[in-house]
C-alpha cells in the first residue's frame, strides 16, 4: 500500500469521510476502515500496473510522489461511490495522477528510488547490427567517385 488510512483521514475531513465510506445508516458514526483499506489496496494495484514495467516491485520505500498519487486516486474512488457530481478538483487531481503515472511508465518522470528497484530496461530505440565499419561497400571514397 502506498498510502494509509491516516493519510486519507488527513486529506478528507472526518465527517465527509464517514459519509463517503459508510453505506449503513445505522453505523453512520465512524469511518468504514475495511472499505477504505480495500480502496487503498485497489489504488496500489493501479499504481503497480503502471510501475511494473519500469521498477522491481514491491518498492523498498514509497516515494512522496507515489504516496501523493495514491491519495489522489483513493479520494477520487471514494467520491465516485456516490451519485453526486464529483468536484472538479478531485477529478483533475485524479487525471493528473494517472498522467504522471503514465510519464513514470514511459521513463519521462523518474522516481527517487534505490538503484535496486530499477529494472534494466530494453533500449528499443537503438539498432543493433553485426556489421562493422570495414564491411561497408559504399565507402566515402566509393561514393565520391574515387577508387
Amino acid at each position: 500500500m502506498y498510502c494509509t488510512v491516516d493519510d486519507i483521514k488527513m486529506t478528507i475531513p472526518e465527517r465527509e469521510l464517514i459519509n463517503l465510506t459508510q453505506d449503513n445508516p445505522a453505523q453512520n458514526q465512524s469511518v468504514d476502515t475495511v472499505l477504505l483499506e480495500q480502496i487503498i489496496t485497489l489504488s496500489g494495484e493501479v499504481i503497480d500496473g503502471y510501475l511494473r514495467s519500469r521498477y522491481t516491485l514491491p518498492l523498498a520505500s514509497t516515494p512522496d510522489l507515489i504516496k501523493s498519487l495514491a491519495i489522489d486516486i483513493v479520494v477520487y474512488r471514494l467520491y465516485s461511490r456516490r451519485p453526486t457530481k464529483i468536484n472538479d478538483t478531485v477529478k483533475d487531481n485524479y487525471k493528473e495522477a494517472l498522467n504522471q503515472l503514465l510519464q513514470v511508465q514511459k521513463g519521462l518522470l523518474m522516481l527517487a528510488l534505490d538503484v535496486n528497484n530499477i529494472q534494466v530496461e530494453l533500449r528499443t530505440n537503438l539498432i543493433r547490427t553485426n556489421k562493422r565499419r570495414e564491411d561497408k561497400k559504399f565507402t566515402d571514397n566509393y561514393l565520391s567517385g574515387m577508387p
